[in-house]
């Protein structure tokens, strides 16, 4: 077992759509989620959530009110990992599309209620429903 990491995420909506990057190796390689990365030493969580959108998608981001936090516990993965993830509101500076950057195969706006669908990383899906930011899981 592995001591669990803290990894800030930012939850970025534009109309009826959300920011999502879809992960790119690791345990989580082919699943989508939000922009997301472990906060660094001397760093705080809006630090690390602003950081997760410039180097992910290449935009340029303010942080907002925390929104919620999940953990992902994967035991069945060699070496198991274990994230405890604090989502932040975000919202987003550039009027341009975002580009597949550092750890994501692509970054995208999605509409909202085609978010469900992906196959997101573990606890995403509960948490952004919970907040209403999507209306049912799949």
């Amino acid at each position: 077992m592995v001591d669990p990491v803290v990894v800030a995420g930012a939850v970025a909506t534009r109309g009826n759509d959300l920011l999502v990057v879809r992960r790119d190796g690791g345990p989580a390689e082919g699943r989508w989620s939000v922009p997301l990365a472990r906060v660094a030493g001397g760093e705080t969580m809006v630090e690390a959530a602003v950081r997760a959108v410039a180097e992910q998608t290449g935009l340029g981001a303010l942080s907002g009110p925390f929104l919620g936090w999940y953990e992902s516990i994967r035991t069945a993965d060699p070496g198991g990992a274990h994230e405890v993830v604090a989502c932040f509101t975000s919202v987003i500076l550039d009027a341009v599309d975002p580009t597949a950057g550092a750890e994501v195969a692509e970054a995208r706006w999605m509409p909202v209620w085609d978010v469900a669908e992906l196959p997101l990383v573990d606890g995403l899906a509960e948490l952004l429903a919970e907040h209403g930011v999507i209306d049912t899981l799949a």
